[in-house]
């Protein structure tokens, strides 16, 4: 996994965290607060208390990639049940995210984002109509998994492949 991969899985797991907590950043992974400092995650209250998106039950894969110079946007899908996009704009300076993530752990102990830190994104979730991201996902006719190993996981290693 490169350091971008590892950049877009975490903030989208991170998010994915706060969003269904409805907490503030702190409780991300390590080095989520300082990622998300340019470009707080959006909140609102909950309309309806028994909401939870089912993360054990989804797949995230990045739709669309694109850099140009230390600037990087992503389309990130994710699937099960329904289809899912936002779009992820990120600074790549400063030390980078650790590539090679990847072991048994649900989650990572370490900063796995490095320096960098989101500059923009959408959010499927307050954009009304349906952003062009969720669009293109539905449009990768990837099926949707359930009940899919913790893969590729996370290493407890600040260095992991090292």
């Amino acid at each position: 996994m490169s350091a971008d991969a590892t950049f877009i899985r975490a903030v989208s797991e991170s998010d994915g965290i706060a969003w269904l907590s409805a907490a503030h950043a702190s409780v991300g992974y390590p080095g989520y607060v300082h990622a998300r400092q340019l470009h707080p995650l959006k909140f609102e209250p909950r309309k309806d208390p028994n909401f939870a998106r089912p993360l054990a039950q989804s797949s995230h894969f990045i739709g669309g990639f694109h850099s140009d110079g230390n600037t990087a946007t992503a389309t990130i899908c994710e699937t099960g049940p329904g289809w899912s996009g936002e779009v992820l704009t990120y600074r790549r300076t400063g030390a980078p995210p650790p590539a090679n993530q990847h072991g048994p752990h649900w989650y990572p102990i370490h900063n796995v984002f490095g320096d960098w830190q989101v500059v923009n994104d959408t959010d499927p979730d307050f954009d009304q109509p349906p952003s062009l991201a969720v669009r293109q996902c539905a449009a990768a006719h990837i099926p949707e998994q359930t009940n899919a190993p913790n893969s590729p996981g996370w290493s407890w290693s600040p260095n992991p492949g090292a």
